[in-house]
């Protein structure tokens, strides 16, 4: 991604004398002396070294009028445009902006004398009868377009006025300026200075693509870096991120290609073969590999492609489609294919049964096999801008476009054959079909990361790097308590229960129950690869032992209740318990959970004596990748309330019950001295960090739910069993 710039600057000068019949024209003397006549250039060093160009006028626009005896004013405009011309290599083209630190024409000799710019009215802009008296203003028209009807609009600080998508080697862009005046201006010389930059628009490469710039609402336009094609991706049905073109990677001479820019082993190379029209036969065809761009920018002949420009794209056999890694002999045993020529980062879809062509079809039709129905095949093609792009072979070189379509995966079928894609004009739909990879086929590539649908156990979020927590965020709609489908079942490989997880409104994603970890029961598996705390913390969680200043609990974990700040103690009497009078219909199945201490909460880390420590807790006992979240003024429960119910205070009403069914928040009240308090009125979870200013270090934050109002940030004292809730890290 990069942005390069030009700026050239003019100085406008409006002049009207004492005379009815003055004059107010642009002076010939248009650019300030700092800066040259003529085209400047800025290059940025990037692999296709983008130029971006302004050229400014060499001569001036003129204004003639007569300012009317009328206080209605006479309107008059440049007879000729002002023009800028931008050209452009950036593959994302260019926008023009059009910027003045002075909206007003001030006067050369009087500087309380000015012409301001018209009242800015946005988009409804002004025609020559509305024009205001003596004020100026613009239009993006040449003046042989203007009628009466053509809008002017006010100067602003910085103006878009042309953005551009493209390369252009000289793109015009006419400005015309326009008055209205009457005798009551002073005479004088009226002047402002307006900058003209050109900006690149950045340019989003492929292989360095952010998983949430990938989105559901529309496509993205990305760039391979290999070859600066354009490509247009989206994040579709089954949440993955899916490349909406088939590659045209390819040209008449071979391509070298790394595994910076494309999906093969790490430090290895693939020489691209030049695209061959002959001699793509047998034995060759399976194991050397071969490609035709004959057709790559050929629009397929169907209507659908047709009606959407979608392209034919190069031709691979499999063993050009993989690397170079599948190029077994006919009749060898295969593997499935690791690695492709999908840009890094990205990979071939699988194929098969249980792969994600199917997965796919079935998110947007609902089918599960081979289905012959026409508007079904419509909604997978417009969903995955599918052309029928045909195959290529010695024997049909290329055949079959406008009437099949068979997409690669990289999953085997058998020997000689490699599951597909296969879509035709019968209509025919086979998410499970298979072809052979001696044939020339398109390649369609996801993001090489995972997605939701993915995960099952909580602890996966332990073992993901950012790029792949983004995708699975990326993955998942935001939950709003009524599409349960965004909410998703995952396991704590601790003891197998399962949680409800969604992606809520602050963008985390949130686990949805209490949690109901057993510590007595479990603490023998407890261990860092299961457990946001170290080995070490959780050998002091089991076994107690005071260090570190007291840190750390005198005893192992205990059921048995005495408010203790430095024992580690836990409730497991109501961990299946519901709420059956709670005014919230839905709350009767979420569940009490289990209480803890805050020594226990903090999986034995944070079991300071009374008045030994304000700091925040650091390791928690919610599962490896997930960790409690952050209380009080800026914390992530406050965020959280913010993003749901619309306010960082108190939650009531509307904005109470709307929280409640998001966070599925059951009345648990807490646990003290050896006994439920308030049962079914209340409700507090942890939140990791301490709310005491000063000695004394009794307290820690957590969120308070009660029967009318939600308080996102409450004090809780450490011996009281709270409950637990936990976000991905």
């Amino acid at each position: 991604m990069f942005r390069c710039e030009t700026k050239s600057v003019t100085l406008l000068r409006y002049a009207i004398f004492a005379a009815l019949s003055s004059i107010l024209f642009l002076s010939s003397n248009t650019f300030a002396a700092t800066e040259s006549i003529g085209n400047i250039t800025f290059t940025v060093t990037v692999p296709n070294t983008p130029v971006i160009k302004v050229t400014l006028p060499s001569s001036s626009a003129t204004l003639n009028i007569s300012p009317s005896m009328s206080l209605d004013g006479n309107f008059t405009k440049s007879s000729t445009p002002y023009t800028i011309s931008v050209g452009t290599s950036n593959l994302a083209g260019y926008t023009l902006v059009m910027a003045t630190d002075s909206t007003s024409l001030i006067n050369g000799t009087n500087s309380n004398a000015t012409i301001p710019t018209l009242t800015d009215n946005g988009s409804t802009g002004y025609t020559e009868s509305t024009f205001m008296v003596n004020s100026w203003g613009y239009t993006p028209t040449a003046p042989s377009n203007i009628t009466d009807s053509t809008k002017y609009y006010a100067m602003k600080s910085a103006t878009i006025i042309k953005n551009s998508n493209a390369p252009t080697d000289n793109e015009n862009t006419d400005i015309t300026f326009a008055t209205k005046a009457n005798s009551t201006l002073a005479s004088g010389l009226y002047s402002t200075t307006l900058n003209f930059i050109a900006i690149a628009n950045p340019v989003e490469y492929i292989q360095n693509l952010d998983p949430a710039a990938c989105i559901a609402e529309a496509p993205t336009t990305v760039y391979d870096i290999r070859d600066y094609s354009s490509y247009e991706i989206q994040r579709l049905a089954d949440g993955r991120c899916w490349l909406l073109d088939n590659l045209r990677l390819g040209g008449n001479n071979p391509i070298k290609l790394t595994s910076s820019d494309t999906n093969i082993a790490t430090g290895t190379t693939f020489m691209l073969p030049g695209s061959i029209s002959s001699g793509w036969t047998d034995p060759d065809d399976y194991v050397k590999p071969m490609i035709n761009i004959g057709s790559k920018n050929t629009i397929s002949s169907d209507t659908l492609s047709q009606a959407n420009n979608w392209k034919v794209g190069t031709y691979y056999n499999y063993c050009a489609a993989s690397a170079g890694t599948i190029c077994n002999p006919a009749g060898e045993a295969t593997t499935n294919a690791m690695y492709d020529v999908c840009p890094a980062g990205w990979r071939m879809p699988t194929g098969g049964y249980d792969g994600e062509y199917l997965n796919l079809t079935t998110h947007i039709t609902g089918e599960t096999n081979t289905f012959n129905d026409l508007t079904k095949q419509n909604n997978l093609r417009n969903a995955m801008h599918a052309p029928l792009s045909g195959i290529f072979w010695d024997t049909y070189a290329p055949g079959y476009i406008g009437y099949d379509g068979g997409f690669f995966s990289s999953t085997k079928y058998d020997v000689d054959q490699i599951f597909t894609l296969g879509i035709n004009v019968q209509p025919a739909t086979a998410p499970m079909n298979s072809n052979p990879r001696n044939y020339g086929h398109s390649v369609r590539c996801v993001i090489n990361a995972p997605v939701i649908s993915d995960i099952t156990t909580m602890q996966q979020f332990n073992t993901l790097s950012a790029r792949e927590k983004a995708n699975v965020k990326a993955s998942m709609a935001t939950y709003d308590g009524t599409n349960n489908a965004s909410v998703y079942q995952l396991t704590d490989t601790r003891d197998n229960t399962t949680y409800d997880v969604a992606k809520l409104a602050d963008g985390n994603i949130w686990l949805l129950d209490n949690l109901a970890l057993d510590l007595v029961t479990n603490k023998d598996i407890l261990s860092s690869t299961n457990t946001n705390a170290s080995n070490d913390t959780l050998g002091y969680l089991k076994n107690g032992g005071r260090a570190n200043g007291n840190q750390y609990p005198t005893s192992g974990v205990s059921t048995t209740w005495s408010n203790s700040y430095s024992d580690p103690q836990i409730n497991t009497t109501y961990k299946n318990t519901t709420n059956s009078s709670d005014s919230l219909a839905a709350a009767v199945n979420w569940k009490y959970g289990m209480y803890y201490n805050y020594c226990a909460a903090s999986a034995g880390s944070y079991c300071y004596d009374y008045g030994t420590s304000t700091s925040d807790a650091t390791e928690d006992i919610c599962p490896a990748g997930w960790r409690m979240p952050t209380g009080g003024v800026g914390g992530e429960y406050r965020a959280l309330t913010a993003a749901i119910g619309g306010t960082s205070g108190n939650l009531t009403g509307t904005s109470y019950v709307n929280f409640r069914n998001v966070f599925h928040v059951p009345l648990s009240s807490y646990f003290r001295s050896g006994r439920l308090q308030a049962g079914g009125t209340d409700a507090y979870q942890w939140a990791s960090n301490s709310s005491d200013s000063v000695t004394g270090a009794s307290t820690m934050y957590a969120i308070a739910t009660y029967t009318s109002y939600i308080s996102e940030w409450v004090n809780g004292y450490r011996y009281d069993g709270g409950s637990i809730r936990c976000l991905v890290k």
